[in-house]
């Protein structure tokens, strides 16, 4: 639960707005009726776990103006197509807008390689944070990305899909959010497998809202990259080691199941130590599948933390 704390304060000419974000558990009403109500355990009480200074500049509002347009256009044409299912209707009104700021400072178990956005009522993403972070790969997958994209011009397009992946992502967060007190009884609030089904609902959510656009309005060069940029950044979050164990390991089953979704259709390989992409379509239809599953899970109102610790059991990587 991310509570922010909005100042506005003058810098010469220039007005800036700063967020403080706690993220503080147990710490607020909202948390402590959550636990109430939907009968809950937490697992631990009292403990702040990320503190966060942002803020807007320039490059901040540039890449705002950027994004948000190319978000909307995204938006808009899935929520056409979503008109042809009814079952799928329930994502039209929770799918809220997106922020764009400077991570400033940070302290606590997230204070760098994961703070790149978060969600609340919209999502927000940390524009420094996703191009630092996207700088550099460990990952033989991750470096032939970076290898490919030498140019200027390039890195700049390999950025901005950076940014639109993370702003997805976040997107994807805010769908059937754990703070609705139906769905957090529902699904487990507070259950040990809940941050990595919450992280393969987030990624495949914003991935499949980016393709499923694309295929309305012509595939772009650009959808290329961007599977590119999934495969690599799943490549380095399975022998990545930073960040607390709870999360490397949800991350980790995130990706290790995300691409075996996308080996066993048959758009994905792994050969000497990197993973070859065979076939964009069914890489990007591996993943559209597992969302539209993993969703229904979430909007199935006879679901209950049992059922789901054995669906997240069944999503074999």
């Amino acid at each position: 639960m991310t509570e922010n704390v909005l100042w506005e304060t003058k810098h010469s000419k220039e007005r800036s707005k700063f967020s403080l974000q706690f993220a503080a558990t147990l710490q607020t009403d909202l948390h402590r009726e959550l636990l109430e109500k939907a009968e809950l355990s937490p697992k631990e009480t009292g403990s702040i776990e990320n503190l966060l200074l942002s803020a807007q500049k320039e490059v901040t509002k540039a890449w705002q103006s950027k994004i948000s347009p190319l978000l909307a256009e995204f938006l808009q044409l899935w929520s056409e197509k979503l008109e042809e299912n009814q079952r799928e209707n329930y994502f039209k009104k929770q799918l809220t807008k997106a922020d764009f700021y400077a991570l400033m400072a940070g302290m606590g178990s997230n204070s760098w390689w994961r703070d790149q956005g978060s969600a609340d009522e919209r999502a927000i993403c940390y524009t420094n944070s996703i191009e630092a972070v996207g700088s550099f790969g460990l990952s033989s997958t991750y470096q032939k990305l970076l290898s490919e994209n030498t140019n200027e011009v390039e890195r700049n397009e390999l950025l901005e899909i950076m940014i639109m992946s993370t702003t997805l992502h976040e997107l994807g967060h805010t769908l059937f959010k754990l703070e609705d007190l139906e769905i957090s009884k529902r699904v487990g609030y507070y259950h040990s497998y809940i941050e990595t089904i919450e992280e393969i609902k987030a990624d495949t959510t914003g991935i499949r809202i980016f393709w499923e656009s694309e295929k309305i309005k012509g595939v772009t060069p650009k959808a290329q990259k961007y599977l590119q940029f999934i495969v690599g950044y799943c490549h380095e979050y399975i022998i990545s080691d930073s960040g607390s164990e709870e999360t490397i390991n949800a991350y980790r089953k995130m990706a290790e199941i995300m691409l075996a979704r996308m080996i066993n259709a048959g758009g994905v390989k792994f050969e000497g130590e990197e993973y070859i992409i065979l076939d964009m379509g069914k890489s990007f239809e591996a993943i559209c599948e597992l969302s539209r599953d993993v969703l229904n899970n979430y909007a199935d109102e006879t679901m209950n933390p049992e059922k789901m610790a054995e669906y997240v059991k069944s999503l074999k990587s």
